[in-house]
């Protein structure tokens, strides 16, 4: 009998005896649970006889029992104890060494590894072919479970929905990030990056201080004015709660995912932690329903002739209507519709942003497709927008600090490509800063913002000349996979040259996945490439920076992303005189 159906009988009893109460009553209730009783016991003995017999064959019986613990069994991997598997090494390894803690694993059992935590396999892949075979996939597409635990902050939204809702969705977004319709979003980025520039200004020449929370406030205030349409420069007390509380949420996501006993809802909320998640939750949401609700306002005034849409929305003529088709609607709205998008498949210069997008759809049927189910997707893509982004950034102004032949190489073409300008002019412009973008995809290779991505089996696979059963855990180490000597020449250093059109042009095309792969790869990554760029530009056309810490003093945080434990501290050192 596979180990889910002996859960789902203690479930059914437990449903049965207690229907609505939330444990048991009295003794006499708990009396009556005779099949529960018999798991303990059966556990206890398998405790027992472990201690009298060695591990190994206490699992023989084990894996006789279930074929599913046979299969991920063959797979190389730690021991653990008994019963916990490798739990203590997940609830115990500080985040600031998890990732020390997967590679020792690959480096003692290969490029897949199996572990156990608790009655959970989780199978670790660390090669760019095994990586092909999970995210290529149409299959195995789905979400592993513990990305449930964003739903009280993401609801369902692109990140965490699975099946038809994600196909759907997916499809009615896709467009609204298009390459053509970053041309609009430029001059805001812009804008934003010299404003960056100003605010440091006042820490040039310091003997140090951290430029994480600078980079994080660009990118927050790029998103909200590019993709959501709203600017949130004067909103400062508004962003600082959100910075702080997608900080806190974040680490108590980590926690709650490397404890297997803090997994169900009722033992969470018995913790410290649920309640400082439930108030970032509510700080969260109330930035995202101000985001919209200004958009809502700016439209309505738009529609009554008082304004002109941000960046650039307003169209020539009447708003063009398109006919949807059921197969492209996500279930929820229902019959077909005429949805006024102005938008996404007429030409280029009606396309909307995602925000416009999803309210005309709402507007159109608010009881099918509600402002919840708006707010979804803008905290969705707030969150994915500007945390994964400002991670990048300081990675890249961290490791350029650290190499000042590198760093004039930078300021070499900058001066070249764009003269006397502060900034970069347009797409065009941008393109032509080739090095620069070298650098970029180098530092998102040593330290890419999303080390791991989590994928459940959709059906038996063969991974690594192992099968895999439906419904197993798959992790893709995307960190690892970036540092296999096999695929980079200088695998450890800081080397832009592994980004050069002769030394990539050759590579798996599964060894470099800092947007992940295959069809559910970062929706956004044109756009992510083309802030980098602006930013960083920006930056390093005003100034020089020197790096404080050495790699090995500076630590990999792992929450849900790869951020730098402690900061990156930096002096930095003006080049020309800073924007008026």
């Amino acid at each position: 009998m596979h180990l889910t159906e002996f859960q789902k009988k203690v479930h059914a009893e437990v449903d049965e005896l207690l229907e609505d109460a939330d444990a048991p009553a009295n003794s006499k209730v708990l009396l009556k649970f005779n099949y529960l009783e018999c798991v303990i016991k059966e556990s206890m003995r398998e405790v027992t006889s472990s201690c009298t017999d060695n591990f190994e064959n206490s699992w023989r019986r084990y894996d006789y029992r279930y074929p599913y613990v046979r299969l991920l069994n063959k797979i190389p991997g730690p021991d653990g104890a008994p019963i916990f598997g490798c739990f203590f090494l997940g609830v115990f390894t500080p985040r600031n060494e998890i990732i020390s803690l997967f590679e020792n694993f690959f480096d003692t059992y290969g490029h897949i590894v199996r572990s156990w935590t608790g009655p959970i396999g989780v199978i670790y892949i660390g090669s760019a072919e095994n990586a092909q075979t999970i995210l290529s996939s149409t299959t195995h597409i789905d979400k592993c479970f513990v990305y449930d635990f964003f739903k009280p902050w993401l609801g369902s939204g692109l990140l965490i929905s699975t099946g038809e809702k994600w196909h759907h969705r997916r499809r009615l977004l896709t467009p609204a990030f298009h390459f053509t319709i970053l041309e609009k979003f430029f001059g805001a980025i812009v804008a934003n990056s010299k404003l960056l520039v100003k605010k440091l200004d006042s820490k040039t020449n310091l003997p140090k201080f951290n430029i994480v929370p600078y980079l994080t406030e660009c990118s927050l205030l790029n998103i909200c004015e590019t993709a959501m349409g709203v600017k949130m420069d004067k909103e400062i007390h508004l962003r600082d709660d959100y910075l702080k509380s997608s900080h806190i949420y974040n680490q108590t996501m980590y926690d709650r995912t490397m404890n297997p006993l803090l997994h169900p809802a009722a033992l969470f909320r018995l913790s410290s932690k649920y309640k400082r998640q439930m108030n970032a939750v509510e700080l969260l949401h109330k930035m995202s329903n101000n985001v919209i609700q200004k958009r809502i306002a700016e439209r309505q005034r738009f529609k009554r002739g008082e304004a002109t849409l941000s960046n650039d929305s307003k169209l020539n003529g009447r708003p063009k209507t398109i006919h949807i088709a059921d197969s492209d609607l996500n279930p929820k709205l229902g019959k077909c519709l005429k949805v006024s998008i102005r938008s996404v498949r007429t030409a280029h210069s009606n396309r909307r942003e995602f925000l416009d997008v999803l309210l005309d759809i709402s507007e159109q049927d608010p009881g099918s497709f509600t402002i919840n189910d708006v707010r979804e997707e803008v905290d969705t893509f707030m969150f994915e927008g500007h945390d994964t982004v400002s991670i990048a950034l300081y990675w890249t102004v961290y490791l350029v600090g650290l190499h000042p032949y590198i760093q004039e190489k930078v300021h070499t073409e900058l001066d070249d490509v764009l003269g006397s300008a502060d900034a970069p002019a347009n797409l065009k412009t941008l393109q032509e800063l080739k090095y620069l973008e070298c650098v970029i995809k180098e530092s998102l290779r040593l330290y890419p913002s999303v080390p791991v991505v989590v994928r459940t089996s959709g059906e038996d696979v063969i991974i690594g000349g192992y099968k895999v059963p439906a419904g197993s855990i798959v992790s893709v180490h995307i960190h690892r996979i970036h540092h296999l000597r096999e695929h980079y020449h200088n695998p450890d250093e800081f080397d832009p040259s592994h980004f050069f059109p002769e030394n990539a042009q050759s590579r798996h095309p599964f060894a470099y996945l800092p947007f992940s792969g295959g069809p559910r790869n970062c929706i956004g990554q044109k756009y992510a490439m083309m802030e980098m760029k602006i930013v960083l530009a920006t930056f390093f056309k005003h100034y020089k920076v020197k790096s404080l810490s050495r790699r090995e003093d500076v630590k990999v945080i792992l929450d849900t992303l790869g951020r730098a434990d402690g900061g990156i501290w930096v002096q930095l050192h003006k080049r020309r005189p800073v924007v008026s």
